[in-house]
């Protein structure tokens, strides 16, 4: 396996903090029952309650998720582009590791884009704490906007706004899904650019659900670069095996090790 390149380039896998969080303490209240026979919940603020204690609970018994994940890369102005498929493994709190499966398309691409997300993935999980990150109201204010239909779902639409400007957080909108309370989409933009070459990232994060856990389903990018102009990202997931603690029968491991020495990339 060769290790990823040291370098960062964007630190925009988005966002949401369900996959990495500190082990907190159990006893986090339970979400409000969902509805049934396609009725709402009670009000907006209920459902955005369910979603929040939903996240917190799987912040707190996520053991291990694999996927099949693909990353797919063009630069707007060359038309030069690339994909990456690889093998996704995630142990909470804090150890991440892709392994290479396929790679098509444009090398440039490869190395400096999409190795290098790759990496700063690797380095988010392993440094961030999943709370500072997550949506939920010491982050954030929340605005409830109108219910809306998304792809035939209703959904309660809420506007956020960060309370501080701080890499991880965003400005936008997220949907949660006025009978479960489950988040559905997240789209916005990064409140603060993760450096000085990056313009701008503008994001939308799609959701799905795999047993008791919301697991990120297709990610779509939008970054404005200094000298090089737009990078448009799409990540997708796809095959999840994801396990609780309670399946596993194991404890919650602290991984300060980078679990990246050769995926096999091609070169």
């Amino acid at each position: 396996m060769l290790a990823l390149t040291n370098t960062r380039l964007i630190s925009v896998w988005v966002l949401i903090a369900f996959c990495a969080g500190p082990n907190m303490a159990s006893g986090a209240p339970g979400p409000p029952t969902a509805a049934g026979n396609g009725e709402t919940l009670s009000s907006p603020a209920q459902a955005l309650q369910a979603f929040q204690a939903k996240a917190m609970r799987q912040l707190t018994i996520l053991a291990v998720s694999t996927d099949d994940t693909s990353v797919e890369a063009e630069l707007e102005r060359t038309s030069q582009k690339a994909e990456f498929v690889l093998k996704r493994t995630f142990s909470a709190p804090r150890s991440l590791a892709y392994t290479a499966v396929t790679f098509q398309g444009d090398t440039f691409v490869k190395n400096n884009i999409i190795v290098r997300l790759l990496q700063s993935d690797v380095d988010r999980v392993q440094k961030e704490d999943g709370l500072t990150v997550a949506i939920e109201e010491s982050n954030y204010k929340f605005s409830f906007r109108d219910i809306e239909d998304l792809d035939g779902r209703k959904v309660y639409a809420f506007v956020l706004k960060p309370r501080r400007k701080q890499s991880g957080l965003f400005k936008g909108k997220i949907f949660i899904d006025t009978q479960t309370g489950h988040i559905v989409r997240a789209t916005g933009r990064l409140s603060k650019s993760p450096s000085w070459w990056i313009k701008r990232v503008d994001f939308t994060q799609d959701y799905i659900d795999i047993g008791e856990f919301t697991m990120p389903l297709e990610t779509r990018l939008l970054t404005q670069v200094r000298i090089v102009g737009p990078i448009a990202i799409v990540i997708r997931h796809k095959s999840y095996q994801v396990h609780s603690i309670e399946e596993t029968g194991c404890k919650r491991i602290e991984h300060s090790g980078l679990l990246t020495s050769d995926p096999g990339f091609p070169r």
